[in-house]
């Protein structure tokens, strides 16, 4: 077999692609519950203030993440990390879909925040790295992508919350996405 050299100063449209439904997806995953948050205070079967500082809660985790995820980044390399970040943010938010206990919420919700944050760590990092390398401006179109991502979600949730349930509704939605960015992390090494 012959080895295709890579030229790092090329950014191929399948690159492109694969990059921007990365962010896509990402936008999707994340912003899924924003649109269910009523089905998730009706599970847990709480107060406004107590559902709120348990939503705020992510921020630990995510604070906690934003200041070591850099290392972690670059000690396991990008790849793992979009691959572990989007694991964690699958599995986390099945996980608060289907619990009614506001203490498991919130031990999820502070491990969603992290997910979330090392998710967008590495793939940031790796899209300036490539912006870098390309010598071109790639991030804007990518979190353009993830912007239409985040309002397809809306549109999703809009369509079938009346129908369908907020635990079937992302527990298949966090298996698609999860299995699609694994397909496009994969095309992109």
């Amino acid at each position: 077999a012959i080895l295709k050299s890579f030229n790092k100063a090329t950014y191929l449209k399948s690159e492109q692609r694969y990059l921007s439904l990365i962010f896509f997806l990402f936008g999707i995953a994340i912003m899924s519950l924003a649109p269910r948050t009523p089905d998730l205070k009706a599970n847990l079967n709480i107060n406004n203030g107590t559902f709120g500082s348990l939503l705020g809660s992510a921020s630990i985790g995510s604070i906690i993440m934003l200041l070591i995820g850099g290392q972690i980044v670059h000690r396991i390399g990008s790849k793992r990390s979009l691959q572990i970040g989007s694991t964690a943010v699958a599995i986390v938010y099945v996980g608060l879909v289907h619990t009614s206990s506001p203490v498991i919420f919130l031990i999820l919700n502070i491990l969603a925040g992290a997910s979330i944050s090392i998710y967008h760590i590495a793939t940031s990092g790796h899209s300036l790295h490539r912006q870098d390398e390309v010598g071109a401006v790639i991030v804007p179109k990518l979190h353009g992508a993830w912007a239409v991502g985040a309002m397809s979600t809306s549109a999703i949730a809009f369509l079938i919350s009346n129908s369908v349930s907020i635990t079937t509704h992302i527990t298949i939605l966090m298996l698609v996405v999860w299995l699609l960015t694994q397909i496009c992390i994969n095309k992109l090494t």
